[in-house]
C-alpha cells in the first residue's frame, strides 16, 4: 500500500516536506506503508536518531525535570530519588504521592502501616485502578511516606510534567503554563460563572480558577469548574490537584472528565473559557477533514484553531474566553482564517504579549481576550507589548491576511499603515525565488578548501549589507542529492540578491558570482525592468524597510511572504536612478555617509508625511549587519 506524503508524515510525526528529504537522502526507502512502519520503528528503538535533537523530537524519550512549577525548591532534591527510581511507574508514582499529600491534610489516614481511606475518596480513587493496598504498592509509598519534602507544594503537576518524556508532550503540544501566565489569563472573572478548561492538563487553570471563587466568595463554587482533557493520566492529575485544594468538597469524578473536545463536544455552555490550548500539534489527516467541514473552514489545521473555534461553540452568548496562543497566531500566512474568523464574528478586547517563557518551548506566546459576540463596526483591540496601541477591528479585516501589529505604538501603526496606503505594487508575479542548500549532512558534503567539483558556497553569516559575500566554505557542484536545492540555474544567475533567512531585520546583499547558498541564505531575483536588483537591496537594507518590518512582524524568519507583500513605492526613474548609484557605490566599499543618502532617497520615494519621515530617519538599525 502506497501512502500519499500527508499519510507518511502524519504516521511519522514530521512534515510532508521532510518526508520528501528523507526519501531523497535515502532515509526512507519509500512511502510504502511497510516501509514507512520499518522507520518509525528505527527511530523509535534509537536506531536512527533523526527525531532525538533539534526541533524535532516528537520520537524523544527524553525526561525533563521542571523546577519551575515548584515553590519550594528543594522538593526537586526531594524527589530526585523517586523519579530515578520510579520514573516509568508514572501513574503509580503519581498515586503514591498523591496519597502522601491526602495524609498530609487529613483527608486519609495512615494508621498501623495502612491506608485508611473514606467513601468519599474512595470512587475517585478507584479511578486510577491501582490497589493501593497491594504490597508493591504499599513499599513504594512507603518510601514516600518518610520523605522530607514540602507536601503543599504542587509536587503533582511538578512530577507530571517531569516524568512525561519530550515525545508524548510533543505530539499532544501539550506545555505547562507558567503560573504568572495562568493567573493572567484568570483575571478576566469578574462575577459568578462557570469556568471550562477543555484541554485542562494536571488542572492548573482549574485550581486557580477555584482559588480565586473561594477569595471572592462566589456562591456555588465547587459547581463551577470544568475541565477536559483526553490524556487520561492527565485528568486523573487535574482531579487530585482540585481535591487538594477544594479539600474534597469538589465532585471531580464530574467536574473533570476524560474527554476529546475536539470531537465530542460537551453539552453545557459556559461563562468563562480559560485555557491553553495544544501548540504544533496536529489532528490526523481524517479528522482535520472532519474539523475543516465542521467549522467551515479550508486551510486551517492545526489543533489550537479548532480549540479555539470548538471553544466558542462552547460559550453562552456574550461569554468570555481568554486563550494562550503561540505569537506566531497574529502575524503568520498559515493563521490568517482564524483570524478572519475570529475577528469576524467575535470581539477581541485585547491581545497581549506575555513576557512569561514556556519551558522547552522556544516561541513567544500570547493572551488573547475575547467575547462572544459580533464586534461593533467602531470596536478597537488593544495590543498590549512593551508599548500599547489600538488597532479597528475593520482595519484588521480589510489588511491582507488578517495581519496583527507586533511591538508596535500608535505612531509607528499609523506609520505602517501609511507606507501601505501609498504603495499599490509589490513583487508578487515579477520576481523569482530560491531556498538554500540542505545537504542532510554538512560534515560530509562541506569543505573548507576547493577542488574539482567543488563549488562556492554562502551562508547567512557571510552576508552583509550591500556587500558582494565572500565564501569560506565549498560543496559539491552536483546539488541534485542534497535534500534541499532550487533549480541550478537559481544560484547560478550572472545577478541574485541573497538574504539572511534567520535575522531580526532584512540584510541583503548582491551576488555576481554565481555563488550556491546554503538555507540559512536565501536567494531573490527581481524580475521587473522598473525595480532593479540595485533598487531592492537599497529598498531592503533601508530604515524604511527594517522600520516596517520590525513594526509588522516582528520575527526572527525573513519569510517570502513577507518580502513579496512589501509594499514598493511608485516608480520615479530619476528617483531610482540616484538609489541604485549609490547601492553600486557601498558594493565596493561601505561608508555610512552613501547609506544615509540612501534611506533619504528611499523615504522621499515613498512621499510620506513629515511626521513619517522623521519617525523613519530617526529609528536605530543594528550596524552589525553593515559590513
Amino acid at each position: 500500500m502506497t501512502l500519499t506524503f500527508q499519510e507518511a508524515a502524519q504516521i511519522l510525526k514530521i512534515s510532508p516536506a521532510t518526508v520528501r528529504n528523507w526519501l531523497k537522502a535515502g532515509v526512507l526507502k519509500s512511502t510504502q506503508l511497510l516501509h514507512v512502519k520499518e522507520t518509525k520503528k528505527n527511530i523509535s528503538s534509537g536506531v536512527l536518531n533523526k527525531l532525538q535533537r533539534g526541533a524535532n523530537k516528537h520520537q524523544s524519550r527524553k525526561i525533563h525535570v521542571h523546577a519551575e512549577l515548584l515553590s519550594n525548591k528543594s522538593n526537586v532534591t526531594a524527589l530526585a530519588p523517586l523519579i530515578e527510581k520510579y520514573g516509568k511507574q508514572k501513574r503509580e508514582l503519581l498515586l503514591a504521592v498523591y496519597l502522601r499529600q491526602l495524609v498530609a491534610t487529613g483527608l486519609v489516614k495512615y494508621k498501623s502501616g495502612k491506608l485508611v481511606i473514606g467513601a468519599r475518596l474512595s470512587a475517585e480513587l478507584s479511578e486510577w485502578n491501582i490497589s493501593h493496598q497491594s504490597p508493591a504498592f504499599m513499599r513504594m509509598y512507603q518510601s514516600i511516606h518518610s520523605l522530607k519534602a514540602d507536601f503543599s507544594d504542587n509536587l503533582l503537576s511538578y512530577l507530571h510534567q517531569s516524568v512525561n518524556e519530550t515525545a508524548a508532550k510533543q505530539n499532544l503540544g501539550a506545555y505547562y503554563t507558567p503560573a504568572s501566565a495562568v493567573k493572567k489569563a484568570l483575571k478576566i472573572l469578574d462575577r459568578p460563572g462557570r469556568v471550562c478548561d477543555p484541554c485542562c492538563g494536571s488542572g492548573n487553570f482549574l485550581v486557580e480558577a477555584y482559588r480565586q471563587m473561594k477569595l471572592e466568595n462566589w456562591p456555588a463554587a465547587e459547581l463551577s469548574v470544568f475541565g477536559y482533557d483526553c490524556d487520561p493520566l492527565a485528568v486523573l492529575t487535574a482531579r487530585a490537584n482540585l481535591t487538594l485544594v477544594s479539600e474534597g468538597r469538589v465532585n471531580v469524578l464530574k467536574a473533570i472528565q476524560q474527554r476529546d473536545f475536539l470531537l465530542n463536544q460537551p453539552v453545557e455552555e459556559f461563562e468563562y473559557i480559560v485555557t491553553n490550548p495544544p501548540w504544533g500539534s496536529y489532528p490526523s489527516v481524517s479528522q482535520t477533514g472532519r474539523l475543516q467541514k465542521q467549522f467551515s473552514l479550508k486551510k486551517t489545521k492545526d489543533s489550537f484553531s479548532f480549540f479555539l473555534l470548538a471553544s466558542l461553540q462552547s460559550m453562552k452568548r456574550n461569554a468570555y474566553g481568554n486563550f494562550i496562543l503561540p505569537q506566531a497566531f497574529m502575524n503568520v500566512s498559515a493563521h490568517a482564517e482564524i483570524r478572519r474568523y475570529l475577528f469576524s464574528n467575535c470581539t477581541v478586547h485585547s491581545i497581549e504579549i506575555l513576557s512569561e517563557k514556556f519551558s522547552g518551548v522556544m516561541t513567544k506566546s500570547i493572551l488573547i481576550s475575547l467575547q462572544n459576540k459580533r464586534p461593533s463596526t467602531e470596536h478597537e483591540v488593544l495590543i498590549k507589548s512593551d508599548v500599547h496601541c489600538r488597532v479597528m477591528n475593520e482595519e484588521v479585516l480589510i489588511s491582507k491576511d488578517c495581519i496583527l501589529p507586533l511591538h508596535n505604538d500608535n505612531t509607528s501603526l499609523k506609520v505602517v499603515r501609511e507606507i501601505e496606503s501609498l504603495s499599490k505594487c509589490t513583487l508578487k508575479g515579477q520576481s523569482s525565488w530560491g531556498l538554500g542548500l540542505v545537504t542532510g549532512n554538512n560534515e560530509k558534503f562541506l569543505f573548507a578548501d576547493p577542488a574539482k567539483g567543488r563549488s562556492p558556497v554562502l551562508t547567512g553569516a557571510q552576508v552583509f549589507r550591500f556587500k558582494q559575500p565572500i565564501s569560506q566554505l565549498y560543496c559539491h557542484s552536483d546539488i541534485s542529492q542534497f535534500q534541499q536545492a532550487a533549480p541550478l540555474e537559481v544560484y547560478r544567475q550572472s545577478k541574485k540578491l541573497i538574504y539572511r533567512f534567520i535575522a531580526k531585520e532584512l540584510v541583503f546583499a548582491i551576488d555576481t558570482k554565481g555563488s550556491l547558498t546554503l538555507n540559512s541564505a536565501n536567494v531573490l531575483i527581481p524580475q521587473s525592468k522598473k525595480y532593479s536588483c540595485e533598487f531592492i537591496c537599497g529598498l531592503f537594507n533601508s530604515k524604511l524597510a527594517q522600520y516596517y518590518f520590525t513594526k509588522k512582524y516582528s520575527s526572527i524568519k525573513v519569510l517570502r511572504s513577507h518580502l513579496e507583500t512589501f509594499p514598493l513605492p511608485p516608480y520615479d526613474e530619476e528617483l531610482f536612478v540616484q538609489i541604485e548609484k549609490n547601492v553600486l557605490k557601498l558594493r565596493n566599499s561601505f561608508d555610512q555617509q552613501t547609506a544615509d543618502r540612501i534611506d533619504s532617497l528611499i523615504v522621499k520615494a515613498y512621499r510620506l508625511s513629515k511626521a513619517s519621515e522623521e519617525a523613519i530617519l530617526n529609528y536605530e538599525i543594528n550596524r552589525a549587519f553593515n559590513p
